[in-house]
């Protein structure tokens, strides 16, 4: 993330100062704690709750029951099918997997998925360093006293600034503060913002999609607590530079904290696998990443680019690859019809989503379907999908950083590049768009010149 937008984040309320420091004794706490503390249930077809106390006793206790695989530590199994997307409610292997942060899924098929405990010895160091943090993350939410508690504001923003927020908060309450943190809700990914309306669940937070990250209870339970002291300043921690996605610090604690639900891990599944089918085979895929939308109504405006600006970007010899596709992802209709319009002859894929039309969603307006669970479902699918391409095409974009995070090898090419980034004079780059793209009509003779 760059300087610039790191300001801006900051005046958000959330640019503190930098105080780096691993904390390797909680580290070794986590390690021993995760010996002692196998918490699962007792039977396979037992539907899971979260029941959470107000004292630290959840980890240990309440779901302090034998589940068949519990004692196991080689991989196993489960079966699922398409149902399981349709019910949001946490299921017993959720509740196992809240407890065994050292597990991770290796495979998923129409019938089953599979987990596999992480061998330390046979890891690399980035995948060592992974679940290090992992552990001390653990240990700090969960045995950590629940009589006074760290309270963050969710900025309820975009995906990335949200998450930049949420990155910054773990690390700050596990490397500084010592004490469990929870998010202030509701969140614009899980409920309509402002209105706040068809929540995905009760809560409408990070909990609609992710495992349990805390045991002290809701928000509502704590509030209501008097016995729980709430901490909601911020002492000095981490800066916003060290915990971005591009960190690997920051890029471990996005990954703990956004371990997925059975439901989603399904819904996303079967969304991948619908849209995979309508596709003809591909040697490889460029990613082209079309920020637009409300980027021109911000108070350091960024500038709409022609479709035309990225596909100049992309090496021929892609261009030339009959089985070459272009994964062309954006907020805006117009990109799509832009990208076929003046392009045809380019293998164009997209995802067929609701879309505003340029700046007519509004500041911030990133659940335009009105339906919050399916907008997120499509978000992190479309993550997994652009991960099987080998390169990107993109502007400045908080979204394009969590796309690249953890991709090795990638060509990446800034239609930005040498450009300012921020500038107010790009608040008419909307309407320049307009009048380019029909001088463009205008001279090739293509399509309708718009009024």
């Amino acid at each position: 993330m760059n300087s610039t937008n790191t300001k801006q984040l900051g005046e958000r309320r959330l640019n503190f100062k930098s105080a780096r420091s691993h904390n390797y004794l909680a580290s070794a706490l986590g390690i021993v704690l995760l010996v002692v503390v196998q918490v699962t249930f007792s039977s396979p077809s037992l539907k899971a709750s979260w029941n959470p106390s107000t004292t630290n006793t959840f980890a240990r206790n309440s779901v302090a029951r034998q589940f068949q695989f519990s004692s196991r530590d080689e991989a196993f199994c489960l079966h699922w099918s398409s149902a399981d997307a349709l019910n949001r409610t946490l299921q017993p292997f959720d509740m196992w997997w809240v407890h065994h942060p050292q597990w991770i899924v290796v495979n998923e098929s129409d019938t089953k998925f599979c987990v596999e405990k992480i061998n330390h010895h046979e890891a690399d160091d980035e995948t060592q360093r992974q679940v290090r943090d992992f552990l001390m993350f653990y240990a700090n939410q969960f045995y950590s006293t629940c009589q006074k508690v760290y309270l963050r504001e969710m900025w309820s923003s975009g995906w990335g600034a949200d998450f930049l927020n949420v990155q910054g908060g773990l690390i700050q309450a596990t490397d500084t503060l010592k004490l469990p943190i929870i998010f202030n809700q509701p969140w614009n990914y899980a409920a309509n913002k402002n209105v706040w309306t068809n929540g995905t669940c009760n809560e409408k937070d990070l909990t609609c999609y992710f495992l349990p990250y805390q045991p002290c209870g809701t928000l509502s339970e704590i509030r209501n607590n008097t016995d729980i002291e709430l901490v909601e300043t911020l002492p000095d921690g981490e800066s916003l530079q060290l915990v971005d996605i591009a960190n690997e610090r920051g890029r471990n604690a996005y990954l703990f904290a956004t371990r997925k639900q059975w439901w989603l891990r399904r819904a996303m599944y079967d969304f991948k696998q619908q849209f995979k089918s309508s596709l003809e085979p591909e040697s490889d895929c460029t990613v082209v990443h079309v920020r637009r939308s409300d980027v021109v109504l911000d108070q350091s405006t960024r500038k709409y680019f022609a479709v035309e600006d990225y596909v100049r970007l992309i090496p021929k010899e892609r261009l030339d690859d009959p089985n070459n596709t272009v994964f062309l992802l954006t907020d805006d209709a117009n990109a799509i019809e832009e990208a076929h319009e003046f392009f045809p002859h380019i293998k164009w894929k997209h995802v067929n989503r609701t879309r505003s039309r340029g700046s007519e969603g509004a500041w911030e307006g990133h659940t335009p379907s009105g339906n919050p669970a399916l907008e997120v479902i499509m978000l992190l699918s479309i993550f997994d999908l652009a991960s099987e391409c080998s390169a990107i095409v993109y502007g400045h974009s908080n979204f394009a950083d969590y796309i690249i995070a953890g991709r090795k090898g990638w060509e990446k090419y800034r239609v930005d590049e040498g450009k300012a980034v921020f500038d107010r004079s790009h608040n008419t780059s909307e309407v320049e768009l307009k009048k380019r793209l029909d001088e463009l009509r205008r001279e090739k003779g293509i399509g309708n010149v718009q009024p």
